[in-house]
Order: structure tokens, then sequence, then C-alpha cells
């Protein structure tokens, strides 16, 4: 975009060529997350074969990373929530985004309270769909 035209060109216009920009940080921060949840399954799963270089990940405990992921999550929904807060998308999108990640919050908070593996799989396996939900949304989203 250039000069004379940045000028001429409205908030939201502006804020269109920022969409790649925006999605951005909600995947980068959905992945740790995503990656913890990983470690748990494979360090409490008998017979995985462990990694040769050991991951930093659970260094502070079970408990300690069990409220990372709850952390990470608040965190993640609070960034899914800016395409709307810079005028990038509409309500549709934020009724997703804000129903999808109480779902999630929902999940990592009764991780936090009581873990099992079972709960930590199906917690994943909605961090993968909370993200696809999401954008998905953000794309139709685009076009209503």
């Amino acid at each position: 975009m250039t000069t004379d035209n940045l000028a001429n060109a409205g908030v939201r216009d502006i804020f269109q060529d920022a969409r790649p920009v925006m999605a951005s940080p909600i995947g980068a921060r959905a992945r740790p997350g995503a990656r913890w949840l990983h470690e748990f399954i494979s360090l409490t799963k008998p017979g995985v074969i462990k990694p040769r270089t050991p991951h930093n990940i659970v260094l502070g405990g079970m408990r300690h990373t069990r409220k990372q992921v709850l952390l990470y999550t608040i965190g993640l929904v609070a960034v899914s929530v800016l395409p709307c807060a810079t005028h990038m998308s509409g309500a549709a999108y934020l009724a997703c985004a804000l129903v999808l990640g109480a779902i999630f919050i929902a999940l990592a908070a009764s991780l936090w309270r009581r873990y099992s593996d079972r709960l930590a799989r199906a917690t994943f396996r909605y961090s993968i769909a909370y993200l696809a939900l999401l954008f998905a949304t953000l794309l139709v989203d685009h076009y209503l």
C-alpha cells in the first residue's frame, strides 16, 4: 500500500491488509498448550518410545504443566477475539470464537483440576479442532 493510498484509506481498509498478521498470533499461541498435552500423553502411557532429547515442558511437574495449559488456553481465547477488536471480523466470528473458546477453557480447567489420560487426549483433539474451526469461521465471516 503506497503512502497516497494509506492517507485516503479508511481504518477498515488498513486492517484488511493485516488479516494474515492477525491469524499468526492465534496459531502461535495455540502451539505450546497442544505440545504440552502431547507430552502428558506420551509421559504417562507405558511402552511409548521417549525422545532422545529431553523436553523442558514438564520439568515443573504435572500440576505446574496443567496450570500452564490452562493459562495458555485463556490467553489463546483472548487472542482469538482480536480480529473483532480490530473490526476485521463481525459478530458471527465473535460468537463462534467465544463459544469455541468457552468449551476449550472448560476442558483445560477440567484437566487442571483432575488429570486423566482420557481427558488429556480429548483436550488435545479439541485443540486441533478448535484452530480448524476458528480459522474456518474467520473465513466464512469474511464472506458474510
